[in-house]
């Protein structure tokens, strides 16, 4: 057994056909439909970095499931990094409920049952190329997992259950658009009563869910450099800090007032100075209130930056910049739509 045959991920794709028999436009329309959505994702979430092949099995005698490998062959060096990043990360623990480091422990699981086989006990490999091989694999293996899996969800979930986990369809339209394709063309075909992306006898999506599964694609939005910033004064409970004032990887996370989740970084000096010399009074979910600016995509705050912390829990830091401090230093801006003034009060 090569480490090569183990780097796949399976995925399923099984109709609900009372004939078990599938008209070939149909198969081809919708496994190349299943191919473009993984292509997206790739794209999307591993900017490309991810050599691949996608493998047809032969169904199984009596059924129409078609079994997909994914396999992947390499990974680019720029991948690992991007593993950490919050996008990345908070999109694979999203869409598979796995971070991916649980996913790389699952890789290693394999592949210790894999050398603990008589076929590789016996084969002759130098220690130190035989360690580079095997992490190489191990990292094969949990892109493939990760994929199939994340695959698997983005195709049966609905599509608010989708932005929650911030896939849009705006950020992911390519996988929408395919996932469009293959639920039109399963529409088309009157004897497809269900389908499955797992390989058990269950249907977890009915015909009737085909229509609902459709997603209308919104028009593409200007490119983000372009893009209004707003600027806000609102509180933010803290439940991931970063204390590492230079590290641009990971961003802080907490739940704003409207309860959404925003990821953020901080640049005010005057929290920094605060923060470095241990004069901030820290509590499990420490309470900032907060000048923020961020651009709006989809109803969604992004590329959120914190330009003052006004206060920390109930230590005063920074006082807000000013009309005039804001357009000089950002440029144009706009304030979101006020809200109800009953419920300001409660974030004060």
């Amino acid at each position: 057994m090569s480490l090569e045959n183990l780097q796949t991920g399976d995925l399923s794709i099984h109709f609900d056909i009372p004939s078990h028999g599938l008209p070939l436009q149909t198969f081809i329309e919708t496994a190349s439909s299943t191919e473009h959505v993984v292509e997206a994702l790739v794209e999307k979430v591993f900017n490309g970095g991810i050599e691949y092949k996608i493998i047809v099995l032969p169904p199984e005698v009596g059924s129409f499931k078609t079994h997909l490998k994914i396999a992947v062959i390499s990974i680019g060096a720029t991948l690992g990094p991007a593993l950490l990043s919050d996008f990345t990360s908070g999109f694979i623990e999203g869409l598979t409920k796995s971070t991916p480091t649980e996913w790389g422990k699952i890789a290693g699981q394999e592949l210790r049952e894999l050398f603990s086989s008589e076929a590789i006990a016996n084969e002759e490999t130098e220690k130190d190329e035989q360690d580079h091989q095997t992490k190489n694999a191990k990292d094969c293996i949990a892109i493939a997992k990760i994929l199939a899996s994340a695959t698997q969800n983005f195709m049966q979930s609905s599509t608010k259950i989708l932005i929650e986990k911030d896939v849009t369809p705006h950020e992911f339209r390519d996988a929408y658009s395919a996932r469009n394709d293959f639920y039109k063309s399963c529409l088309e075909n009157q004897t497809i009563q269900g389908v499955s992306f797992f390989n058990n006898e269950k249907f977890e999506i009915p015909r009737s869910a085909f229509i609902d599964l459709q997603t209308i694609i919104p028009p593409k939005h200007e490119p983000y450099d372009k893009l209004p910033w707003y600027v806000e004064i609102t509180t933010i409970v803290v439940t991931s800090p970063n204390w590492e004032k230079n590290d641009n990887r990971r961003q802080w996370k907490g739940k704003d007032t409207d309860g959404h989740d925003r990821y953020f970084m901080i640049e005010d000096d005057a929290f920094w100075f605060l923060a470095e010399h241990e004069l901030l009074n820290f509590h499990f979910a420490d309470r900032l209130r907060v000048q923020i600016k961020y651009n709006l995509v989809d109803d969604r705050k992004i590329h959120n930056i914190v330009l003052k912390v006004i206060k920390y829990n109930d230590r005063p830091v920074s006082t807000p910049l000013s009309q005039s401090e804001l357009e000089e230093f950002i440029g144009d801006y706009k304030e979101p739509e006020k809200k109800n003034e009953q419920l300001r009060l409660f974030e004060e």
